[in-house]
Order: C-alpha cells, then sequence, then structure tokens
C-alpha cells in the first residue's frame, strides 16, 4: 500500500505557500536541490508536473500540504460555533446534526472537490463514495480530509 504524507504547521504565512509546498517536496523525495515545476489546470488547480502529486489547504492558522504518488485532494477547515443549518440544506443531502459533523462533511466535500481538479465550481449536494476518504487528527478545532482513489497509509508530519 502507498502512503499519503500529510505535512502541517501553524506558522506559514498565505504569502508563504510556494516555499511550504517546497519544504514538503524535498522532505518527501530526499532530494534538497528538487525545484519542483507547478503547473495549473484549467480550473486553476496547482499541482507538480510530474509524478508527484500535492494538494494544499488552510483554514485559521493551520495550514496543511498533501503529496502523494497519485491524484489528492485535501481540506482542512477550524471548526466554528455558527448556525450553518441554510448551508448545509443548499449543500448536502442529509443536514448534518451538529457543528462539528457539518465541518466533517462540508470538509469532505472540499477534498472531493479539489481531488478532482475542479474546486467549488463542481459544488454539488453528492460526492464520489466510490473513492476513500481518511481525516487526520491533528487538532481538535480543526478537521482535516483527505481524498484519495484507493485506501492508503497517512504519515502525518508536522514541519
Amino acid at each position: 500500500m502507498s502512503t499519503v504524507y500529510l505535512y502541517y504547521t501553524f506558522h506559514y504565512e498565505k504569502a508563504k505557500e510556494l516555499s511550504l509546498i517546497k519544504k514538503c517536496a524535498h522532505d518527501y523525495t530526499g532530494i534538497s536541490a528538487i525545484e519542483p515545476n507547478i503547473v495549473v489546470n484549467e480550473y486553476g488547480k496547482p499541482d507538480f508536473d510530474s509524478c508527484m502529486h500535492f494538494n494544499l489547504s488552510h483554514s485559521k492558522d493551520l495550514w496543511v500540504c498533501a503529496l502523494y504518488s497519485e491524484e489528492i485532494g485535501v481540506d482542512t477547515e477550524f471548526i466554528r460555533n455558527k448556525d450553518y443549518s441554510r448551508v448545509a440544506r443548499s449543500v448536502f443531502e442529509e443536514t448534518p446534526d451538529s457543528n462539528a459533523e457539518f465541518f466533517r462533511k462540508w470538509c469532505q466535500k472540499e477534498a472531493y472537490l479539489k481531488y478532482i481538479g475542479k474546486g467549488l465550481s463542481a459544488l454539488h449536494k453528492q460526492i464520489d463514495e466510490g473513492l476513500y476518504y481518511q481525516y487526520a487528527d491533528i487538532d481538535e478545532n480543526y478537521v482535516v480530509c483527505i481524498c484519495t482513489k484507493e485506501k492508503a497509509d497517512l504519515k502525518i508530519i508536522e514541519i
């Protein structure tokens, strides 16, 4: 079974996201001089132009970068205490019972949309149940969901 490498930090800024991606790529490949070439698909999803794939997400202070040998989608959300029932009715087939469940489902949906490479432009109520979704336990105030084609081991690395 292959392994998803999930890097996370609470210490990055939006302007430094490229340096975060490079740092993760260096660690993943073991090659310190690697300068990954990043390409963008027609919907704006960035990826490497090689056999290695990545996806990046952040919410509030948490940044996550997932690297994998195949397509991958990752999302993180800070769990806020707010009424999301109206939003939930418009984007989910079944309304979540709690804020924690809302963010878990929302995070899964975004990870799926990032996996297929269309982002929120393809927002609809159903996700592909034939894909594999796993959650990373990084911090109790955040949800992190990873979407891959098949089950993979998960290695979580703080940077």
